[in-house]
């Protein structure tokens, strides 16, 4: 369900920009509008669920286990909940001690707001560029490519199963971090297939005047 989300993220948003940049007169107005945007879409919800989930751990959890909420809270708030999981839990998403870390599920949320800040600058050099509306494939080409590079990485962890490396790329090292479940690198992919679909339609001018 999260990847398919990170897809529908990532064709949402590209139609997003695209209509901000038909409005706005300059980057700098699209980057501001977009970031504000996204931020009081998430920020404040995302506040309000992390002050009863503490509440609620409080109330219920030793102080050493409620020490662990709080450390993720701060990551999560901070838009680095996937980066969070990696220092306080130090698993898989499917170990059984991944249980106590009631902040978990906010991982998906760190990866999404990390695209929502590196994209808009890929958006500009690559899609609304004057060197990718001078050839209309170049833009897609370059996407196809990240994507597949993305998608490489993000078998590291079942190679270096299948070859025997000695979890070298999973969660209990520091190489998990760019290649491993959490990591925004090995999602791009995902989200990198809803931009290229998303530019597709455009292309096909499916959307009309919407």
């Amino acid at each position: 369900g999260v990847d398919v989300f990170f897809v529908i993220s990532g064709f949402v948003i590209t139609l997003s920009l695209l209509s901000l940049r038909t409005r706005t007169v300059s980057s700098k107005q699209l980057l501001g509008q977009f970031w504000r945007r996204r931020f009081f879409r998430l920020v404040p919800v995302l506040v309000v669920v992390l002050a009863v989930t503490l509440v609620g751990a409080g109330l219920s959890l030793p102080p050493s286990d409620f020490g662990d909420q709080v450390e993720m809270s701060l990551w999560s708030l901070f838009f680095a909940g996937n980066i969070g999981v990696e220092v306080v839990t130090r698993g898989d998403y499917f170990d059984p001690g991944a249980k106590e870390n009631w902040m978990l599920h906010l991982w998906s949320l760190g990866v999404e707001e990390q695209f929502y800040l590196v994209f808009p600058f890929i958006f500009l050099a690559l899609i609304a560029s004057s060197w990718a509306q001078g050839q209309k494939f170049r833009a897609l080409t370059v996407i196809a490519v990240f994507a597949a590079i993305s998608f490489g990485l993000s078998l590291l962890n079942d190679i270096d199963t299948a070859l025997g490396w000695g979890g070298l790329f999973t969660e209990s090292t520091g190489l998990s971090a760019l290649f491993g479940y959490y990591s925004p690198v090995t999602r791009a992919w995902q989200f990198l297939i809803g931009v290229f679909a998303a530019l597709m339609v455009m292309r096909a001018g499916t959307l009309g005047s919407r």
